[in-house]
Protein backbone atom coordinates (compact mmCIF):
# COMPACT_ATOMS: atom_id res chain seq x y z
CA UNK A 1 0.00 0.00 0.00
CA UNK A 2 3.25 2.39 0.40
CA UNK A 3 3.69 2.19 -3.33
CA UNK A 4 0.61 3.92 -3.82
CA UNK A 5 1.16 6.65 -1.47
CA UNK A 6 3.24 8.45 -4.00
CA UNK A 7 0.39 8.61 -6.86
CA UNK A 8 -2.80 9.31 -4.88
CA UNK A 9 -3.33 12.51 -3.85
CA UNK A 10 -3.17 13.86 -0.20
CA UNK A 11 -7.21 14.42 -0.11
CA UNK A 12 -7.89 10.70 -1.08
CA UNK A 13 -5.47 8.90 1.38
CA UNK A 14 -7.04 10.42 4.21
CA UNK A 15 -10.21 8.54 3.03
CA UNK A 16 -10.60 4.96 3.81
CA UNK A 17 -13.04 4.07 1.83
CA UNK A 18 -10.98 5.36 -1.37
CA UNK A 19 -8.29 3.59 -0.51
CA UNK A 20 -10.35 0.66 -0.05
CA UNK A 21 -12.22 1.34 -3.53
CA UNK A 22 -9.13 2.00 -5.48
CA UNK A 23 -7.80 -1.37 -3.93
CA UNK A 24 -10.36 -3.75 -5.10
CA UNK A 25 -10.59 -1.50 -8.36
CA UNK A 26 -6.75 -2.67 -9.12
CA UNK A 27 -7.31 -5.91 -8.11
CA UNK A 28 -10.38 -6.61 -10.55
CA UNK A 29 -8.14 -5.10 -13.31
CA UNK A 30 -5.36 -7.38 -12.36
CA UNK A 31 -7.51 -10.23 -12.20
CA UNK A 32 -9.08 -9.54 -15.60
CA UNK A 33 -5.76 -9.09 -17.29
CA UNK A 34 -4.55 -12.54 -15.26
CA UNK A 35 -8.00 -14.25 -17.02
CA UNK A 36 -7.60 -12.92 -20.52
CA UNK A 37 -3.47 -13.62 -20.16
CA UNK A 38 -4.39 -17.08 -19.43
CA UNK A 39 -6.83 -17.61 -22.08
CA UNK A 40 -5.07 -16.82 -24.43
CA UNK A 41 -1.92 -18.25 -23.75
CA UNK A 42 -2.39 -21.15 -21.39
CA UNK A 43 -5.47 -22.75 -22.05
CA UNK A 44 -6.12 -25.92 -23.63
CA UNK A 45 -7.48 -24.46 -26.03
CA UNK A 46 -5.29 -21.29 -26.84
CA UNK A 47 -3.64 -23.72 -29.88
CA UNK A 48 -7.13 -23.52 -31.65
CA UNK A 49 -7.30 -20.37 -34.17
CA UNK A 50 -9.94 -18.04 -33.38
CA UNK A 51 -10.45 -14.09 -33.02
CA UNK A 52 -8.32 -12.90 -30.35
CA UNK A 53 -11.37 -10.83 -28.60
CA UNK A 54 -13.59 -14.32 -28.79
CA UNK A 55 -11.04 -16.27 -27.11
CA UNK A 56 -10.14 -13.88 -24.07
CA UNK A 57 -13.51 -13.03 -23.47
CA UNK A 58 -17.22 -13.92 -23.95
CA UNK A 59 -17.83 -9.78 -25.01
CA UNK A 60 -17.75 -11.17 -28.69
CA UNK A 61 -20.63 -13.44 -28.28
CA UNK A 62 -22.53 -10.66 -26.43
CA UNK A 63 -22.08 -8.37 -29.00
CA UNK A 64 -23.93 -10.28 -31.57
CA UNK A 65 -26.11 -11.78 -29.47
CA UNK A 66 -27.49 -8.93 -27.80
CA UNK A 67 -26.51 -5.83 -29.64
CA UNK A 68 -27.04 -7.07 -33.02
CA UNK A 69 -30.13 -9.13 -32.21
CA UNK A 70 -29.25 -12.31 -32.21
CA UNK A 71 -26.85 -12.83 -34.97
CA UNK A 72 -24.07 -14.85 -33.45
CA UNK A 73 -25.14 -18.12 -34.77
CA UNK A 74 -24.25 -16.09 -38.54
CA UNK A 75 -21.15 -15.25 -37.17
CA UNK A 76 -20.34 -18.37 -36.14
CA UNK A 77 -21.30 -20.15 -39.70
CA UNK A 78 -19.02 -17.45 -41.17
CA UNK A 79 -16.10 -18.21 -38.53
CA UNK A 80 -16.39 -22.06 -40.16
CA UNK A 81 -14.88 -21.03 -43.29
CA UNK A 82 -11.81 -19.96 -40.58
CA UNK A 83 -11.94 -20.50 -37.38
CA UNK A 84 -12.73 -23.10 -35.14
CA UNK A 85 -12.56 -21.21 -31.26
CA UNK A 86 -16.02 -19.15 -30.87
CA UNK A 87 -15.45 -18.23 -26.93
CA UNK A 88 -13.11 -18.88 -24.46
CA UNK A 89 -14.47 -22.29 -23.48
CA UNK A 90 -16.12 -23.07 -26.65
CA UNK A 91 -14.63 -25.31 -30.11
CA UNK A 92 -17.40 -25.04 -33.07
CA UNK A 93 -16.62 -28.12 -35.71
CA UNK A 94 -18.62 -27.93 -38.61
CA UNK A 95 -17.82 -31.57 -40.22
CA UNK A 96 -20.24 -34.17 -40.06
CA UNK A 97 -17.20 -36.93 -40.43
CA UNK A 98 -15.45 -35.51 -37.72
CA UNK A 99 -18.69 -36.55 -35.40
CA UNK A 100 -17.29 -40.21 -34.50
CA UNK A 101 -13.61 -38.83 -34.00
CA UNK A 102 -14.85 -36.89 -31.20
CA UNK A 103 -17.97 -37.71 -29.39
CA UNK A 104 -17.59 -41.58 -30.05
CA UNK A 105 -15.37 -43.60 -27.33
CA UNK A 106 -15.56 -47.05 -28.77
CA UNK A 107 -14.89 -48.49 -32.36
CA UNK A 108 -18.64 -48.14 -33.64
CA UNK A 109 -21.32 -45.71 -32.76
CA UNK A 110 -23.84 -47.18 -30.23
CA UNK A 111 -26.95 -45.11 -31.54
CA UNK A 112 -26.80 -47.11 -35.12
CA UNK A 113 -28.29 -49.85 -33.39
CA UNK A 114 -31.87 -48.59 -32.73
CA UNK A 115 -33.33 -49.02 -35.33
CA UNK A 116 -33.20 -52.62 -34.01
CA UNK A 117 -34.93 -52.04 -31.07
CA UNK A 118 -37.85 -50.06 -32.83
CA UNK A 119 -38.53 -53.12 -34.47
CA UNK A 120 -38.99 -55.25 -31.84
CA UNK A 121 -41.69 -53.97 -30.72
CA UNK A 122 -43.21 -52.99 -34.00
CA UNK A 123 -42.97 -49.53 -34.13
CA UNK A 124 -42.58 -49.26 -37.99
CA UNK A 125 -45.63 -50.53 -39.08
CA UNK A 126 -48.07 -49.09 -36.36
CA UNK A 127 -49.33 -46.72 -38.11
CA UNK A 128 -49.88 -48.27 -41.33
CA UNK A 129 -51.57 -51.55 -39.34
CA UNK A 130 -54.48 -48.67 -38.03
CA UNK A 131 -54.85 -47.60 -41.46
CA UNK A 132 -55.91 -50.78 -42.35
CA UNK A 133 -57.96 -51.93 -39.59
Amino acid sequence: MDILVDYVPAWAQSHKLFSLALVIALYLLLYSFSVVAYRLAFSKLSGFPGPKLAAATYWYEFYFDCLRNGKYIFEVEKMHKKYVRINPDELSINDPEAYNDIYVSESRRRTDNYHAFFKGVDLDGEYTNRQQT
